[in-house]
């Protein structure tokens, strides 16, 4: 009986492998799609990429922990989702802010980017939480 668990938990571990590299790609590819847009949120001069980037990291984390193994399938995914966030949404906004002219109350992309970073900076914050948690941490 012990060889077998072994041998089930070596294939879980195998499993939980694998989907950790294929969470790892979706979530290049969600967040490559996400910052590609340029529509603005119905509910403010929030731009969606910051929705669909954080919404993708927090989905391929949250499937990541409901493995039999979320130390093999989750804590290795936290890099690639800072890695993704940074080289993504963020690089995204500091090239819009760097674009967007003067800090002014009439200039719409300036304030679509300064409150799109706001917007981001919570999601990350609720984003550590869900990490942290997941983690058991």
């Amino acid at each position: 009986l012990g060889a077998g668990r072994r041998r089930l938990r070596e294939c879980a571990r195998g499993v939980a492998e694998a989907l950790r590299g294929g969470e790892g790609v979706y979530l290049g590819r969600a967040v490559g799609i996400a910052c590609s847009g340029d529509e603005l949120e119905e509910e403010g001069l929030v731009l969606a990429l910051v929705d669909g980037s954080f919404f993708a990291a927090l989905r391929a984390f949250t499937r990541a922990t409901r493995t039999a193994l979320p130390d093999v399938a989750a804590a290795p995914l936290v890099p690639r989702l800072c890695e993704a966030l940074e080289r993504g949404p963020l690089a995204t906004l500091r090239l819009r802010m760097r674009n967007a002219g003067a800090a002014a109350a009439d200039n719409d992309s300036f304030l679509a980017v300064a409150n799109s970073l706001s917007c981001a900076g919570s999601y990350a914050r609720r984003l550590r939480d869900v990490v942290t948690n997941g983690l058991g941490d």
